[in-house]
């Protein structure tokens, strides 16, 4: 019996870093904003695939957010509380839930990686949910990665924020 060869997918990092975790993953856009409770990290959208699973020290792959900007406060508060997925993997750009990753990041400290896959290496990793899966960077693995990362012991993101970008959001943050 032949062991498969490992999968390495290669996308675009909005936020780098390295996890492993078993993926969750669904073929529909979730709403953070009333679909997700950011008090235990469920997904209570009762019409979701995702609907009664929890996001907590998982890689979440979704093909990007639905609704308002209200995700970002609330992917920011998963991550806070330590609630949220530790990566996430999105079909194509998603400005919303990423953005409650860099704030999270920039003034908590806390973080999860953030990367963007093609739509067919996204259809791909579909086929993955509820494996355990690898991100490193811009790359995702179904296999463990034969050499170590050095990230520095921190992420680091495709997007900045400079000072006048932290101070604007400061008032909005609320612990």
């Amino acid at each position: 019996m032949a062991l498969s060869e490992q999968r390495i997918l290669c996308g675009i990092p909005y936020v780098t870093g390295a996890a492993s975790a078993m993926l969750l993953a669904a073929d529909l856009e979730l709403s953070f904003w009333g679909g997700v409770d950011p008090k235990t990290g469920e997904v209570i959208d009762r019409f979701h695939p995702l609907s009664g699973r929890f996001l907590r020290d998982t890689i979440l792959a979704i093909p990007g957010g639905r609704g308002s900007c209200g995700g970002s406060v609330i992917m920011m508060e998963l991550i806070l509380n330590g609630l949220g997925p530790k990566a996430l993997i999105f079909e194509r750009r998603e400005e919303f839930i990423t953005l409650g990753v860099i704030v999270a990041e920039e003034l908590f400290d806390k973080t999860a990686a953030v990367v963007t896959l093609n739509p067919k290496d996204f259809c791909e990793i579909l086929g993955w949910d509820g494996k355990t899966i690898h991100i490193r960077g811009e790359l995702v693995s179904d296999a463990p990665f034969k050499t170590p990362y050095a990230a520095n012991g921190a992420a680091k993101r495709a997007v900045g924020l400079n000072d006048f970008d932290i101070q604007l959001l400061m008032p909005t943050v609320r612990c």
